[in-house]
């Protein structure tokens, strides 16, 4: 017979379980490659190369062994810029009527920061639902008469594929060479940045009051940075880009970093305490190219985007389903009239997810009142948030810089590989 083995007296796995889920930082280590060298031995003819002197002889370590040659990159590890490339072109003084005004035989153009505006052809689907990007006014006004409607079709009855949009202020990747202009701005191959993988938070106290900045960094920012001092380093990037904020306190932030998130003073003393630190430790995710916004992902959640707002869709669901059970509500179920296996499900799908639609009812039922507390439970449960509305359970948050109240991996506290946290002021 297998001899039944425990631990010790009054063992219980399902305490131990629960204190490890209650107690454990998830560490997801990621190991930061972008300036790292690539590094290979040099060969010729398949044969590996060996350092030599001037007198050709062979060079020799402290073993007596001969040392090979080893060619070094001084490329970096990351996206520089998108694929597509982008137009620039000068934009022009419109009147009140969006026609374009005339300065003399030529048309008056716009100077400073307006002068030139960047472009991009994309998809009609896309320019339907930003119809303000469009460049030129009048298409614009003829996709908006059209909204709703499909295929959209041009002036001539043609079905319109792609429109000129503007888009965000765009780089130069390379010099034409085969193409000269005589106006400066088109011998230029421009491209918007690639990925943004830094940022340095600048902070500063004005008049008692704390400002706070977050100066996105691209990739080929870091190039640049990498080309002058071989390392980055955002004493140099600040020298080199923005050395107006040089008296700024800085923070160099990157994507994978772990941050506490601080919403109240008093979270600051509660920093010590295991349950803060399991409900608050979250993962930076990306940087907005503006600058605005912060994306941060809790340090328990795994799952993908669309996963996360499928269980987020469950969960409301079933908060729901509690109400409706209590005032004899009908459960929804799938329409066995409709014969489409695909068609029933998305059907289903639609009511069961149309949380309006419930919420009438029950205010049908019980009254405005009710129904506002139950709208109130359920809209707690977000994919995405601007805040921590339930600890814990907050998978993605996105914060703009009035939310920007952190404790710093690297600067405040350490997380090493195996979850062990220390803390720099202790």
């Amino acid at each position: 017979k297998t001899k039944q083995l425990i631990p010790f007296k009054n063992f219980n796995p399902q305490d131990l379980i629960k204190d490890i889920e209650q107690t454990t930082l998830i560490v997801n280590y990621e190991k930061d490659k972008i300036n790292q060298q690539s590094r290979k031995k040099l060969r010729n003819r398949g044969k590996i190369e060996f350092v030599k002197n001037k007198k050709g002889e062979f060079v020799l370590d402290n073993l007596g062994n001969k040392i090979q040659k080893i060619a070094q990159g001084d490329s970096i590890r990351s996206t520089l810029f998108k694929q597509t490339y982008l137009g620039k072109i000068k934009d022009i003084e419109r009147d009140e009527n969006d026609k374009p005004i005339r300065d003399g035989n030529d048309w008056k153009y716009k100077s400073g920061d307006e002068e030139y505006i960047y472009t991009e052809r994309k998809p009609i689907e896309e320019a339907v639902k930003k119809t303000d990007d469009i460049v030129d006014p009048d298409i614009r006004k003829l996709i908006e008469s059209q909204k709703g409607k499909f295929p959209i079709l041009d002036f001539q009855g043609n079905k319109i594929r792609h429109v000129r949009m503007k888009v965000k202020a765009g780089k130069t990747v390379k010099e034409r060479v085969n193409y000269r202009s005589k106006h400066e701005h088109k011998n230029y191959f421009y491209s918007a940045s690639g990925s943004i993988p830094y940022a340095i938070m600048l902070q500063s106290n004005d008049e008692g009051k704390l400002v706070r900045k977050l100066i996105p960094i691209s990739s080929f920012q870091i190039a640049e940075v990498f080309r002058k001092t071989k390392k980055f380093n955002e004493e140099e990037f600040i020298n080199l880009f923005h050395p107006e904020f040089n008296e700024f306190d800085k923070k160099l932030l990157k994507v994978g970093q772990k941050v506490f998130v601080i919403q109240e003073d008093t979270d600051y003393e509660k920093r010590f305490e295991s349950e803060f630190q399991q409900n608050r430790l979250y993962k930076i995710t990306q940087f907005k190219y503006d600058g605005t916004k912060i994306m941060l992902q809790h340090h328990l959640e795994a799952q993908s985007k669309n996963d996360i707002d499928s269980s987020i869709k469950l969960e409301k669901d079933r908060i729901i389903r509690e109400y409706e059970n209590k005032l004899g509500i009908n459960k929804i179920e799938p329409n066995i009239n409709i014969e489409n296996a695909n068609e029933r499900n998305k059907d289903f799908e639609k009511r069961l997810y149309d949380f309006n639609s419930r919420l009438k009812v029950i205010e049908s039922i019980k009254g405005e009142s009710f129904m506002k507390q139950v709208k109130s439970k359920i809209e707690k449960y977000k994919t995405e948030s601007s805040s921590i509305l339930i600890e814990g359970k907050t998978p993605i948050l996105g914060l703009s810089q009035r939310n920007w109240n952190f404790l710093y991996e690297n600067y405040d506290f350490e997380l090493d590989f195996t979850g062990d946290l220390s803390w720099n002021d202790e």
